[in-house]
């Protein structure tokens, strides 16, 4: 079974990619800011026990990237979406900055196997 790997999964487009791949197949490990808050999610989970883990992750919050890097370390990971993104400070110009480091760790953090 290929395995994917999708942040900001507790709604919208993230949401609807965990419900597309797993339609086809695949298994999912869905990261989200908040499990406990994303209805949506867990109810498709509780549809799809064997084929989607739920994870929290903010990907601006580098111990939960670590956790989710620990949890995933023995598990192939086919195809990695990155639609979390990370909220900027509500003064200055440093989105750009920030979405960058931020958006890209779980890619760097999580070992790939192939």
């Amino acid at each position: 079974m290929r395995t994917a790997l999708i942040t900001g999964t507790n709604r919208g487009i993230g949401l609807e990619f965990v419900r597309q791949y797993v339609k086809d197949g695949w298994r999912v490990f869905a990261a989200c800011r908040n499990p406990a808050t994303a209805e949506a999610l867990n109810h498709l989970a509780a549809h799809y026990p064997d084929q989607i883990t739920v994870h929290p992750l903010d990907v601006a919050n580098h111990q939960q990237i670590e956790q989710l890097s620990q949890a995933l370390s023995t598990q192939t990971i086919d195809l990695l979406i990155n639609n979390a993104g990370v909220y900027p400070p509500e003064h200055g110009d440093t989105f750009g900055k920030r979405i960058m480091p931020h958006g890209t760790m779980p890619l760097r953090s999580i070992p790939w196997h192939r």
